[in-house]
């Protein structure tokens, strides 16, 4: 009886090292690291308020990645990009209508995205989200007056963003995408398109002392490729 048992007992450890071993395998075969390039377009905005009236500025991003897939159907991306934000003021309801202000300020941020990816190679959907934060670099303005002698604006027109120096270099928020990968053996080529929802002010808000707007943060689309090299 103890030689059944014992049998027993070694049958089901070695039954237990099978399935164990199986699923390992099975689960290593969804493992993946990857690093890779993008570059692409980006059309930014800001929430000012009080509101001032807008239009996307064009702008661009480059940068670097690392993606590492952990399991069937998710993964983690870590970015590092020079971004461009800012703001286009729109002028179509002025008298005369001629007048032209943008405003770029460049960053250099990171992201840690949640990676989500779908359907069959060689082509798959997915969605990434999670934080993004911002260095600020540098800012240059662009306008056909000078911002010191201010034409003759109606009396709606919101002037404070002229003379606001920018208090805040830190910019932090949440982002969103979705897009395409075609995968090629130890290559693939991304296509994405993604919102960015800024949460932090970059002139003082209105807790400040001699504060003109109350909001100032960045909102952006962004429309890129990557190329992604499979290290594993």
């Amino acid at each position: 009886m103890k030689r059944l048992s014992s049998i027993g007992i070694l049958l089901f450890l070695l039954l237990s090292l099978c399935v164990q071993s199986h699923a390992q395998r099975r689960y290593n075969n969804y493992r993946s690291l990857s690093v890779g390039i993008k570059g692409g377009a980006t059309f930014s905005k800001v929430n000012f308020r009080p509101s001032v009236r807008e239009s996307f500025l064009p702008g661009m991003t480059a940068g670097v990645s690392v993606r590492y897939i952990e399991e069937k159907f998710f993964g983690i991306i870590g970015e590092v990009n020079f971004c461009q934000f800012g703001w286009k003021e729109n002028f179509s309801k002025q008298v005369p209508n001629t007048y032209e202000y943008s405003h770029t300020m460049n960053y250099i941020t990171a992201a840690m995205l949640s990676h989500i990816f779908f359907g069959n190679e060689p082509i798959r959907g997915f969605i990434n989200m999670g934080p993004q934060i911002g260095i600020y670099v540098s800012n240059k303005y662009s306008s056909n007056f000078d911002i010191h002698e201010l034409p003759n604006f109606s009396e709606s027109w919101e002037t404070g963003q002229y003379y606001e120096p920018i208090q805040t270099k830190f910019d932090y928020g949440i982002t969103a995408g979705i897009g395409l990968e075609l995968k090629l053996k130890k290559h693939s080529i991304i296509l994405e398109g993604r919102y960015y929802y800024g949460l932090n002010d970059f002139f003082e808000n209105s807790k400040g002392k001699d504060a003109y707007f109350s909001a100032s943060a960045h909102q952006q689309i962004s429309a890129a490729i990557s190329y992604m090299f499979h290290i594993k």
